[in-house]
């Protein structure tokens, strides 16, 4: 296929570098985010309040067809470092774990909005990035394999790999139902203590719902989170005020949209476990939580966890995703993986091919040491590729300028 037979998208790409540009397209935002918490207007104008830094651009892309409306939107962000070069990456990447991330697009104009982003790229602003590095991405995202295509199309190298794990239960119409599907010593587990904790009124459960409540909620929130990381001798996300202050923005926007889910309970009288997350579409996403380590022997983080999913079952909620990390108590709940992947696109230009065979070498590295792989043999091979990759980086080069000179 050439590109000269692909359909003309007829799509203007409108480059948004302001962060007052991108709030006016909050409420067209919320038409084409279909119950996506993590590529909200909500998640990711607060990111960039809070993270951008003076290396850092914003490159967000809205894509408008020939009546005004906006039908795509690609929410990224530009960095420029002296030894990545200018990166390309979504709003909300990096420690916060921003996960399900894609380019949005109207569901009747995915194709259409991928090729216009693509083609944009390659033709108006190729000078102006040297890698784009997607992380977290959504599998199966039409949008993001049709981007992915056309670019392949165009003669840019694309690599894409695993990423990591979600963890997302499908819940039945009743608890009852749910708990038959758990293994016999869980149910058996799960049963006694709804006997002695809920069915007493031992615990309660507590839901935030107004501002009031959830200025206690957060601050409960740290506490019990920070107590539990303590007590495992790690530091903890709360430790860092960016962090909060982020988390802080993003739970006060999404209780006004009416996205927030933030619960705990009490354990005679005392609050023992929080949960914080969100609910957007047909399900429920956990994004952190806490309990008190004084309480341990009392099982907290269960009686947490149970108390969300019965309310979720209760609610009508298809699905609860318990987001990234391989932690084995999500496949006790019956939580399956949902992959995600990453996608590298390189710029055509031999520096940004050298950067990406170097990248390529410290990957394969890291992943041979896992493996307790010869280094000695990795070294030698992974320098074989490098050595390889400069010598055809440096014929382009030469190609390239002697074409120039003949014109």
């Amino acid at each position: 296929m050439t590109v000269a037979s692909l359909t003309d998208s007829r799509l203007r790409v409108i480059p948004v570098d302001s962060a007052p540009a991108l709030a006016d397209l909050r409420a067209e935002w919320e038409n084409l985010d279909r119950g996506g918490v993590f590529c909200s207007w909500e998640w990711l104008d607060s990111w960039w309040q809070h993270y951008r830094q003076p290396h850092m651009q914003l490159f967000t892309l809205a894509l408008r067809d020939d009546a005004g409306e906006l039908v795509g939107l690609a929410p990224w962000y530009l960095s420029h470092t002296p030894g990545q070069g200018r990166v390309v990456r979504f709003l909300g990447s990096g420690d916060v774990c921003s996960d399900y991330l894609t380019i949005l697009a109207r569901s009747d104009a995915e194709q259409q909005v991928a090729d216009a982003l693509a083609d944009w790229l390659c033709d108006q602003a190729d000078h102006e990035w040297d890698l784009v590095e997607l992380t977290g991405l959504t599998a199966g995202s039409k949008a993001l394999d049709s981007f992915r295509e056309r670019l392949e199309i165009r003669g840019y190298l694309v690599h894409e790999q695993p990423d990591v794990n979600c963890w997302r239960l499908t819940l039945p119409k009743s608890w009852d139902e749910y708990l038959s599907r758990l293994s016999k010593s869980r149910r058996a587990h799960t049963r006694a203590l709804a006997r002695r904790n809920f069915d007493t009124g031992r615990v309660t459960v507590e839901r935030v719902s107004t501002a009031a409540e959830l200025e206690r909620g957060f601050d409960l929130l740290i506490d019990l989170h920070q107590k539990r990381r303590e007590s495992l001798s790690q530091a903890g996300c709360f430790a860092s005020g960016q962090f909060t202050s982020f988390q802080r923005e993003v739970a006060q926007r999404m209780l006004a949209s009416g996205r927030l889910r933030m619960l705990w309970i009490e354990l005679e009288g005392r609050p023992a476990a929080i949960e914080y997350g969100f609910a957007a579409g047909e399900g429920v996403f956990y994004y952190q939580g806490g309990f008190d380590p004084a309480a341990a022997d009392q099982c907290p983080g269960t009686l947490m966890c149970m108390a969300s999913l019965k309310l979720a079952i209760e609610e009508g909620h298809a699905w609860f995703d318990f987001l990234r990390g391989d932690e084995p108590y999500k496949t006790s709940w019956r939580a399956e993986p949902t992959p995600l992947r990453q996608m590298r696109v390189v710029a055509r230009r031999p520096s940004a091919r050298v950067r990406h065979a170097a990248w390529r070498t410290g990957e394969t590295i890291k992943r041979w040491a896992k493996q307790g792989l010869n280094m000695a043999e990795v070294w030698k091979s992974e320098a074989l590729r490098a050595a390889g990759a400069r010598k055809i980086a440096a014929a382009n080069e030469t190609s390239s300028c002697s074409l120039k000179n003949n014109d």
